[in-house]
């Protein structure tokens, strides 16, 4: 399904160098402009009956374009471990009248090693299952750290960048605002790009009026990556095995 809703453009390796990305041209309309356009026009709309049905039809579409979104960026990130980190609408494009989207700019992006790529699995499967003992262990393994090491501290702020809002504020706000009770000192900035993904996307659904959770949305990708990590680590287990046997005959 998401092979034939999403199209990314291929490189252009005759242009690409290391400092430069060239990438094929998708013909197409921003989602924030096309948005805004038919916001616009619906509340130009004289009679309140059709005025509200052109805004609850825009409504639904929107939430279908940022679930195809955020569900590409889970195939990217628990796929592949490799993610462009900045899927706001403005890089969102709609193609085809809006039968397929396409996803542009590639310029902040983020690869994870297996090992860094389970604990993202990790966290938001905690996430899901309201696993508060889950969520505050994932979060000191990835490396967050606070003064207190306060548990409802620590779960704020994971729900709050990675998986839905809990306060209206942004992240920042929010450790302003739970300052008394606990304080971050360390932030491993290369998870933060997965926050940013989860803000940006769920930035449209908060001014569109819906709810949008990260956490339900990539359940099945983070628990299938588990799995996948799981097996490697296994299969590496028993390769390291067989090569230290095989020594000890040797020896």
């Amino acid at each position: 399904d998401l092979r034939r809703r999403v199209v990314v453009p291929e490189p252009v390796l005759g242009l690409t160098t290391k400092r430069v990305l060239v990438m094929d041209w998708l013909e197409g309309g921003s989602l924030r402009e096309t948005i805004r356009r038919e916001a616009t026009r619906a509340l130009e709309t004289r009679s309140p009956i059709v005025r509200g049905l052109r805004i609850y039809k825009l409504r639904r579409k929107a939430k279908r374009c940022l679930n195809v979104v955020a569900r590409a960026h889970a195939a990217m990130i628990f796929g592949d471990g490799a993610f462009t980190a900045d899927p706001h609408p403005g890089n969102v494009l709609l193609i085809n009248k809006g039968r397929q989207l396409g996803i542009i700019d590639y310029g902040n992006f983020k690869t994870f090693t297996d090992s860094e790529l389970a604990l993202v699995a990790d966290l938001y499967v905690a996430l899901r299952g309201r696993d508060r003992a889950g969520i505050v262990d994932t979060m000191a393994r990835m490396g967050f750290q606070s003064k207190n090491m306060d548990p409802t501290f620590i779960v704020a702020f994971a729900t709050q960048c990675f998986d839905t809002d809990i306060v209206t504020a942004s992240p920042y706000q929010l450790l302003v605002d739970l300052e008394e009770r606990d304080t971050l000192v360390t932030i491993p900035m290369g998870y933060m790009l997965v926050c940013r993904v989860a803000l940006l996307i769920r930035g449209l659904s908060r001014k569109l009026g819906f709810h949008m959770s990260c956490a339900d949305i990539w359940r099945a990708e983070a628990r299938q990556c588990q799995r996948r990590l799981e097996n490697v680590e296994r299969d590496d287990a028993l390769k390291r095995r067989r090569r230290r046997l095989k020594k000890d005959d040797l020896v």
